[in-house]
């Protein structure tokens, strides 16, 4: 098996000029192939969601 070493870092700063304290996450998504891993962190992330399967390589 493959092995992956993605991160995906969610960061704020915590000088913001709202006065909110920064967080970061990590976050680890596991699953079968073909469950929507991929499409799920960008529904999140970047508010898209594409209709279209597009295979991860990896």
């Amino acid at each position: 098996m493959t092995q992956r070493d993605d991160t995906l870092e969610i960061t704020q700063d915590s000088d913001s000029s709202d006065g909110s304290d920064g967080f970061k996450y990590r976050v680890v998504l596991l699953g079968e192939a073909t469950v929507g891993k991929t499409s799920l962190l960008r529904r999140y992330t970047e508010n898209i969601f594409d209709e279209e399967y597009k295979q991860t390589l990896g």
